[in-house]
């Protein structure tokens, strides 16, 4: 499993209105549609109306390289030029059980 934890910093505290603007596009939908794809929410600080936390999990590495090649993931890049600052990327792997 691939797990990634994205910290956007914001130009301004507009943290609701990046999101929104996001869910608008539809991009969030379809990253959760697509195949191998477990979790992908976005989470606005409780204090810092400047950042945004997006949590994302793939079933595996294969999963999430062809989430990276999707035309939508691209498109995200318009996103990030109108609201974001900067971002702060944490990828992490994890075995699952089968309990």
């Amino acid at each position: 499993m691939v797990i990634l934890h994205v910290t956007y910093r914001l130009l301004e505290d507009n943290a609701k209105e990046y999101i929104e603007a996001l869910e608008a596009s539809g991009i969030p939908q379809l990253c959760r549609d697509e195949e191998g794809n477990i979790r992908y929410d976005y989470f606005l600080s409780s204090d810092r109306a400047d950042e945004v936390l997006l949590v994302e999990l793939w079933k595996d590495k294969e999963a999430f390289e062809l989430h990276k090649q999707m035309e939508h993931f691209k498109r995200l890049g318009e996103f990030k030029e109108r609201f974001v600052k900067d971002t702060d990327i944490r990828r992490f792997t994890a075995e699952t059980l089968n309990v």
